[in-house]
């Protein structure tokens, strides 16, 4: 299977900006390098393996169907697939935060 195309909506890069900040913020450069950095091979990972993330459970009743990927032991990524070309990477979101706000 050839890799797929990987966009970034806008929600996702501005929780992927909070998030970063706040491990600059509380932790230090390193550890928001470490979070961002990760986060991104993540998504060249999807690229590669569309499939890779388990269905998203809570999300199941949404118009589309999501899948989510844990790459940090807090955080995961909300994604959807568009057909067998594209994934949109629509949220980055903390594990524990009740998925009924999205």
């Amino acid at each position: 299977m050839e890799k797929v195309k990987v966009f970034w909506k806008p929600r996702a890069i501005s929780h992927l900006k909070k998030q970063a900040e706040w491990y600059a913020e509380t932790m230090g450069i390193a550890a928001a390098d470490k979070f961002w950095n990760g986060m991104i091979a993540s998504g060249d990972l999807l690229s590669a393996n569309p499939y890779l993330g388990k269905i998203e459970p809570a999300l199941k009743g949404s118009a589309k169907s999501y899948r989510s990927l844990v790459q940090h032991k807090d955080y995961k990524i909300i994604y959807s697939l568009e057909g067998d070309k594209q994934i949109q990477i629509v949220a980055i979101w903390h594990c524990k935060k009740d998925l009924s706000s999205f």
